[in-house]
């Protein structure tokens, strides 16, 4: 009986995690509501002070979840709905902070980070917003901290969380004052659909946020570019001009590679989802992870319920 008893509660304990993430989501946002966002910039735990930190506000957000770009972002071709992976949302960031250094667009907020490396902003609407890529010098380079995004608000265990702390996490850069290869590549994700594309596109080069070069990329050069400068702590980036109205475009850079993807966008069907705000970004993949948690408490509640009707059977065929 004691088995039996373990196990059910088991159940029980793996249902309630399984399930508890989840009922934030049916719940409406109030867009009425203020927000507020702590941004904790550390080095090993000791905060960073005077660091000027900058926020834009991307979408607006609606009380059953859906997002929409803002007028001042509505040009730039790229995909807030449906991303369902904190890589993507990297990608989008690199992408949006490319076209704001070189459309020189302002902030929606700034704030210098306190003793304790605190940048706190108030009186916030909710809303998609972009953290801007910070720094602060050190005696041998810079300590570097990645753009991000993050929604207002976030979700919590079980509930909307109106008052968000971040804290993202930053290296140092040292320049090695060495002659460095970069290269740009373009990609296609759009089923192949080679008829669609254009036969070239644009890319704007920018060192520190003004454009060094501009170069065209076409399947002569095989949709790639590349460049030799001297890593002396400058911060390149590249935009690509004139995005086909099919497509979304997102920037991924590894290391000295800047990969600009353009994926075709998808007509939107009565059986498509609305994409719920987990989607968005929070300080962890929510929405695939609740999903997984809820698979996997399933399949674990079905393991046990097995398990107890094999202790059953042992017992009953010991019996006789």
């Amino acid at each position: 009986m004691r088995r039996y008893f373990l196990c059910f509660l088991c159940i029980a304990i793996l249902f309630v995690l399984g399930t508890s993430p989840l009922s934030a989501l049916s719940e409406p946002i109030d867009v009425s509501r203020e927000c507020s966002l702590r941004i904790c910039y550390a080095d090993n735990g000791s905060g960073i002070s005077d660091i000027e930190v900058k926020i834009y506000r991307i979408a607006d957000t609606s009380a059953d979840a859906q997002m929409e770009l803002t007028e001042e972002f509505d040009d730039y071709p790229v995909r807030i709905n449906s991303v369902t992976s904190l890589s993507e949302w990297k990608d989008i960031a690199t992408t949006l902070c490319s076209y704001i250094s070189k459309d020189g667009i302002e902030p929606h907020d700034t704030a210098v980070t306190d003793r304790s490396g605190i940048a706190a902003f108030e009186g916030l609407e909710t809303g998609l917003y972009l953290i801007y890529n910070a720094s602060a010098e050190t005696d041998n380079g810079t300590f570097v901290f990645d753009a991000f995004m993050c929604h207002l608000p976030t979700v919590g265990t079980d509930e909307y969380v109106y008052d968000a702390e971040m804290n993202p996490k930053g290296i140092e850069f040292i320049p090695s004052n060495e002659e460095l290869e970069y290269k740009v590549l373009k990609l296609w994700r759009d089923e192949g659909r080679t008829d669609d594309r254009p036969e070239a596109v644009t890319v704007d080069i920018l060192k520190d946020g003004d454009i060094a070069k501009t170069v065209i990329l076409n399947s002569g050069n095989n949709w790639s570019y590349s460049w030799k400068a001297v890593d002396d702590g400058s911060e390149w980036s590249v935009v690509e001009k004139d995005v086909p109205d099919e497509y979304y475009v997102s920037c991924t850079v590894r290391e000295t590679s800047f990969i600009i993807t353009n994926t075709i966008r998808q007509a939107p069907t009565d059986s498509d989802p609305t994409p719920p705000v987990s989607d968005a970004p929070q300080t962890g993949d929510t929405f695939p992870l609740m999903w997984c948690i809820v698979v996997l408490c399933m399949s674990g509640m079905l393991v046990l319920v097995m398990g107890v009707w094999s202790m059953r059977g042992k017992t009953n065929a010991a019996k006789k």
